[in-house]
């Protein structure tokens, strides 16, 4: 992670998976002042790498305590340091 990715950012939470086939997913995304959020999201099978356009930093929509929503994902806690949802809907490149 670079020192940029960290600079301003309130809070920040990653996530990085392998299943049974060798797919990888990999997402980052940081929280920051005024309702705003870097994210990284990166999906890799045996045929292509998928990324997110560079540097998306946008507006974070509807957080609530549980779940925030930026640049196409959502994020809920299901059951806190044990459970999550991650949800993308959007485009890859």
């Amino acid at each position: 992670m670079t020192k940029r990715v960290l600079d301003g950012a309130e809070d920040m939470v990653a996530f990085h998976g392998l299943d049974d086939k060798g797919n990888l997913l990999s997402l980052k995304m940081a929280l920051r002042r005024g309702r705003m959020a870097s994210a990284w999201l990166t999906w890799i099978d045996d045929e292509a790498t998928y990324v997110l356009p560079d540097d998306v930093y946008t507006n974070v929509d509807a957080p609530t305590e549980d779940s925030f929503r930026a640049a196409g994902l959502t994020i809920t806690v299901l059951e806190p340091f044990k459970r999550w949802r991650i949800v993308f809907n959007g485009m890859m490149r």
